[in-house]
């Protein structure tokens, strides 16, 4: 943050608006997060991040979009206690690409998420497998985002910026800190796109925004390999443990799954470092019969991971989002 005296005041703000205690619980684990988790993960890059420009054409489009929809943008959920934004005074604004009463939003994220895996891949190395794109996040005037590392899956990423209003919001500075240890200050105009490794690369915009409105899109990949399956992260033993119903699931192996679910150490409704349950991991890999199998033993299809948007990102949503047909189809959703 800018000094001790604005941390004070974004802690006592956030503590006004929920509690003390949950605004340093996530304030704990921010920190703690940014002091860990970089030293687990797999770098693919010297630097850690790069500046270029997003497609012309499909700018164009998506500030098109933006322009038109702005005006039904609501505001931005965050759970309780949640210091990576002011949120309570400087709310956050989404204009999603998923509301299907925006003509056009599910192909223009579709086209979005074509292009910027693209240009990822080239820069990282790896072959990628996407895992978020919901919608034009806005940030008004006084917001401030607080530097942090994103959690898996969000591992390979990229920010467009679509728009900003105000004679200093150009100068609001992307924070990042690259894999040497140096702080970098990386400003950007609509139609940038800043490539960075976000489980690895502390970023953030510490300084309040000086301008009334400032519009990005957040895209983000995992890196995996020929098979599909996740590769990079550097976890211990316990971890592993701790990850392996979450990983079963994912690669839909049911035997895996059975044996890890009678122990009984597990729980088929355990969550990840992200939220997420093994059913969700079931959903997004079109494991159908691994999710029926949880389903069987407690798991509800109906609770939801962590995100952003006010989206409801139930075993539904993920299996839509990945076109996992089977799981829609055992849901009545095809």
């Amino acid at each position: 943050m800018c000094s001790k005296k604005f941390y004070d005041e974004f802690i006592e703000g956030c503590s006004k608006a929920y509690s003390r205690k949950q605004c340093e619980t996530t304030e704990r684990q921010r920190i703690q997060q940014n002091n860990d988790q970089p030293k687990k993960m797999t770098n693919y890059t010297s630097l850690g991040y790069s500046k270029t420009r997003f497609d012309p054409s499909l700018f164009s489009e998506l500030l098109t979009f933006y322009e038109t929809h702005k005006s039904s943008s609501v505001p931005e959920k965050w759970p309780a206690g949640n210091t990576f934004t002011n949120h309570w005074s400087s709310p956050t604004l989404m204009v999603s690409l998923e509301d299907p009463s925006f003509p056009g939003g599910l192909s223009l994220k579709s086209r979005i998420w074509s292009s910027v895996q693209k240009s990822l891949e080239e820069w990282s190395g790896q072959k990628l497998k996407k895992t978020s794109l919901y919608g034009i996040r806005v940030y008004t005037e006084g917001s401030i985002l607080a530097p942090h590392v994103d959690r898996n899956p969000l591992i390979t990423s990229a920010i467009i910026n679509v728009a900003q209003e105000g004679p200093k919001a150009a100068s609001w500075p992307l924070e990042v800190y690259g894999h040497l240890g140096s702080a970098y200050n990386v400003t950007m105009s609509p139609g940038d796109l800043v490539l960075y490794e976000s489980h690895s690369v502390i970023h953030g915009r510490p300084f309040p925004l000086e301008g009334s409105e400032y519009a990005n899109v957040f895209v983000h990949f995992e890196p995996v390999d020929e098979e599909g399956n996740r590769v990079g992260e550097k976890v211990n033993n316990e971890e592993k443990g701790r990850l392996n119903l979450h990983r079963a699931a994912a690669e839909g192996d049911l035997e895996r799954v059975k044996k890890i679910v009678n122990k009984e150490e597990h729980k088929v409704t355990l969550r990840d470092e992200n939220d997420w349950q093994p059913v969700h991991e079931a959903a997004r890999g079109d494991n159908v019969e691994v999710l029926q199998y949880l389903v069987s033993k407690g798991a509800r299809i109906e609770d939801e991971t962590g995100g952003g948007g006010g989206i409801k990102r139930d075993v539904k949503w993920w299996a839509k989002e990945s076109g996992s047909k089977r799981v829609l189809e055992w849901l009545g959703e095809l």
